[in-house]
């Protein structure tokens, strides 16, 4: 199967789009940063979601069953993008594009304490599809850029919340549907990663869940699965384009707070990290066949248009997992790290899926059906 890529929007779509973004940012400034906090938290945005998607796209939606819960998200996808025996991930090196930007994104964030640092970031360009595996093609983009696209059209539904006649036309040219987002031209939305952890305690399986703080660019306060993370050449290098790489740096920087990734310390080397005990022990487990980092599938959470891949890793061997995780000290993006038993992974979904980020559900449900629990 051919690809599918980008099209070119018209100019007067892209003025549309632009113009906007400019009506948007005025509103935006207009209202206060608790307001406008407020009405993220708000869970009729969620709703308004939900109903958005139930008129246009409701077939694209991810089903999931974990143990007797069972329902769908807006992680907008297909079911054969999961479970695939082979996942493959291509690069092709471009300029990084530049979006039309708008500031005021930004500004809003930097208002509400989001943190922000301008990295590189992959970004999704195109699918190619084969009966057992499924490959993404990626190039290159920025993070302020990322946050200005996805942003415009998340902060259009925010916007909805308090004006329920601001209407929609940013979202309906941009991620109206699944159709839109895989042909859309937005060459500066990054990608991020979704990752389950499973490991065994005594005998028994269980999963790492956080708690997301205010600080995190979406998702604020929301429980989802952890490390979530930018697929990203942090410093620049080319060897840095691999999913398991970027699952080891960013295990390091979420669950045990590395300062020199925190702070973003260009002058060590891009690989640094495979030194401290804590990366060096999962590795040497991954070797030796007592734990697996895997792809499980992909899509795009409707929220903002953000292309998400969800992954895994299990961890089999006890007390590898005892010894690498003892000293963990979370970073800033999580208010709380816990684990929890199968059974209260299925009570916290049953409770909150329709408040976590849809492509953490994706990943919890891929993770169990990996390992092959009878939840």
């Amino acid at each position: 199967m051919e690809p599918l890529s980008f099209y070119s929007l018209s100019k007067d779509v892209l003025n549309l789009i632009y113009n906007g973004g400019v009506a948007l940012a005025k509103k935006v400034r207009e209202r206060k940063t608790d307001d406008w906090r407020s009405d993220i938290a708000n869970p009729r945005r969620l709703k308004l979601l939900r109903s958005y998607y139930s008129e246009n796209d409701s077939s694209s939606w991810y089903h999931f069953k974990i143990g007797a819960v069972e329902g769908k998200v807006p992680f907008l996808s297909r079911p054969e993008w999961f479970g695939k025996d082979k996942y493959l991930l291509k690069h092709t090196k471009s300029s990084v594009a530049r979006s039309r930007h708008h500031q005021s994104v930004l500004d809003i964030r930097e208002r509400m304490g989001v943190r922000l640092t301008n990295d590189p970031l992959f970004t999704f360009t195109a699918l190619q599809e084969e009966t057992d595996s499924l490959t993404i093609f990626c190039s290159d983009c920025n993070y302020f850029d990322f946050v200005s696209e996805c942003g415009l059209i998340e902060d259009e539904l925010t916007a909805n919340v308090s004006d329920p006649h601001h209407g929609y036309a940013i979202r309906d040219n941009l991620a109206k549907d699944l159709g839109t987002l895989l042909e859309n031209p937005r060459s500066t939305v990054g990608m991020g990663v979704h990752t389950a952890v499973f490991f065994r305690r005594k005998g028994e399986w269980r999963m790492l869940r956080q708690t997301r703080s205010e600080e995190t660019i979406s998702w604020p306060n929301a429980f989802s699965t952890v490390p979530n993370f930018a697929f990203q050449a942090m410093f620049g290098r080319e060897e840095e384009f691999d999913l398991q790489h970027n699952f080891l740096r960013e295990y390091g920087e979420e669950l045990f707070d590395f300062e020199e990734l925190r702070g973003r310390d260009t002058r060590i080397e891009y690989d640094w990290f495979y030194h401290q005990p804590e990366i060096k022990n999962l590795v040497e487990t991954l070797e030796k066949g007592g734990a697996s980092f895997f792809q499980t599938g992909f899509g795009f959470d409707a929220l903002n248009g953000e292309f998400n891949i969800t992954s895994a890793l299990v961890v089999s061997d006890e007390e590898a997992w005892t010894e690498t995780i003892g000293d963990q000290q979370w970073s800033w993006e999580s208010n709380d790290i816990d684990s929890l038993s199968i059974a209260e992974v299925v009570e916290c979904i049953a409770s909150n899926y329709k408040e976590m980020p849809f492509a953490s559900v994706a990943a919890i449900d891929q993770g169990l059906k990996s390992i092959s629990l009878d939840v």
